[in-house]
């Protein structure tokens, strides 16, 4: 409805950035289609420079969904490293931006070996309530040109779409671009009520060496210093669970994009899994 669109404040800067996160000029074109099993090209392309202080870990805070014992523990343990011997980093995530009613994110490290089933299944372990209706959010990944009327119709019908609908959201987790806002949507409602799932390139990840701490080390407190670039980007604190995609078994150097194909066979899987509808939006 966009009589009850609220205004947007002016982009800002979070510690060092001295670039906002989108410019709102010209309209663009807003496509919703039914999500298919074929294959998608998703862009993505954003980062960060500069050296910043390591991450630490803060106290253990209640978080998002508990997993659930016995079979969380056998997917990290040897199903979604790729390696059976080694486990897959995963824990909780406090963004200093959190939000104080919103519990802390969940993230695992993924190779991009691991089943899909098995990527599914950790999802729908960490999210018990099956949703009405699965969103994929792809677009412009780091400048985004809006028309400030098209936004606001944007933004409040995401959240209204969403949380009326029981939907999970997917999209690329950074805080950049159409992920960016797709966080923002739903900024203002009570934190945990819409799982938001960022798909992410690990190696890309800015401070992506401090999601391998120790298993049982506590949340990790986690900080953006740095400005976004070509080098790497940060994830947004306002999605609640992050699928890290690790392809240094690959043996390629990181770049954005190799996430790609593991997130549609996760969707494709989830769309199967869960038996329910699924829709892919085109900011």
């Amino acid at each position: 409805d966009q009589g009850t669109a609220r205004k947007m404040a002016e982009p800002t800067t979070v510690l060092g950035d001295t670039t906002p996160r989108y410019r709102q000029r010209r309209p663009l074109p807003l496509t919703l289609s039914p999500l298919g099993s074929r294959k998608r090209s998703l862009t993505t392309e954003a980062g960060s420079k500069g050296h910043s202080p390591p991450l630490t870990r803060r106290p253990q805070r209640s978080s998002f969904f508990e997993p659930a014992g016995d079979e969380f523990q056998r997917l990290v343990s040897s199903k979604l490293s790729g390696d059976s011997q080694v486990e897959a980093p995963n824990g909780s995530i406090d963004f200093q931006a959190r939000k104080p009613d919103c519990p802390l994110a969940k993230f695992c490290v993924i190779s991009t070996r691991a089943e899909a089933q098995d990527v599914s299944r950790l999802l729908q372990l960490w999210i018990p309530e099956k949703p009405l209706v699965m969103l994929s959010i792809t677009g412009g990944a780091q400048t985004l040109d809006l028309d400030m009327r098209l936004e606001e119709v944007l933004l409040t019908g995401l959240a209204k779409a969403a949380s009326s609908a029981k939907a999970w959201l997917i999209d690329g987790g950074t805080d950049s671009g159409v992920m960016y806002l797709a966080g923002q949507a739903f900024k203002n409602l009570p934190g945990g009520q819409t799982p938001l799932i960022g798909i992410v390139p690990y190696r890309k990840i800015t401070h992506h060496e401090a999601f391998k701490a120790p298993a049982g080390s506590g949340p990790i407190s986690y900080v953006k210093r740095v400005a976004n670039s070509t080098a790497s980007t940060a994830i947004d604190p306002l999605h609640t669970h992050f699928l890290l995609v690790d392809a240094s078994i690959e043996g390629k150097a990181p770049s954005f994009g190799e996430e790609i194909e593991m997130r549609s066979k996760v969707e494709d899987q989830l769309r199967t899994d869960l038996q329910t509808a699924a829709l892919l939006l085109v900011v």
